[in-house]
């Protein structure tokens, strides 16, 4: 599990270089919460495809507004 930290450079680290590198891994689940885009929300990404470096699924889900 991963919290995403503010920032644009944090942002492409969490949001695209870890999502590789965890995929490539085969870290079999990767949870992200990002209480710092637009709504708010926690991605869930599983069934890493190592060979590619992504996910065959990602469910993203907003998180409830306060």
């Amino acid at each position: 599990m991963e919290v995403a930290s503010p920032g644009k450079r944090n942002q492409d680290r969490d949001h695209v270089r870890k999502r590789r590198e965890y995929a490539r891994a085969g870290i079999p689940v990767y949870v992200l919460i990002d209480d710092y885009d637009d709504q708010g929300a926690v991605t869930l990404f599983t069934g890493p495809q190592p060979d590619k470096a992504d996910w065959e699924d990602v469910h993203v889900s907003p998180t409830a507004p306060t």
